[in-house]
């Protein structure tokens, strides 16, 4: 981006969650890229982590106790106020070989400042996910 500010907040988030779905590498690469380094990241009723090596490291564990490799993010709506970014999406966790761990209806709450997620809060509710065995 030479010669611009950073991106807009939207712009941002978009841009940091189809990332994810590219492939693990590249989802860790997008956390320490896109998150702040002490960015608080909340998933209640999950884990609660402060900046990027404890996002990464909860991300690494999802990756050893489910099998995670990739998340595809349907965003169904987004709503800009500032620099605080409101999403209602839908995360498909997947493994290496593509078949669906789980779908998550999720509501988020991330503040970007400097291009950076600095706060990022998230809502969902594990008893209405959809989860898929292996094989």
């Amino acid at each position: 981006m030479s010669g611009r500010g950073p991106a807009a907040p939207l712009e941002v988030v978009e841009r940091f969650v189809a990332r994810w779905g590219v492939s693990f590498d590249e989802m860790l690469r997008a956390f320490t890229d896109t998150i702040a380094p002490g960015a608080r990241w909340d998933q209640r009723p999950m884990a609660v982590t402060h900046g990027q090596d404890e996002a990464v490291a909860l991300l690494r564990r999802m990756r050893d106790r489910m099998g995670l490799a990739t998340i595809d993010v349907d965003t169904v709506r987004a709503a800009v106020a500032g620099d605080v970014v409101h999403t209602e999406r839908v995360d498909h966790l997947r493994r290496d070989d593509g078949t669906l761990i789980v779908s998550v209806r999720i509501a988020g709450v991330m503040v970007v400042e400097g291009g950076r997620i600095t706060d990022w809060a998230e809502y969902f509710d594990l008893s209405s996910a959809t989860p898929r065995p292996p094989g």
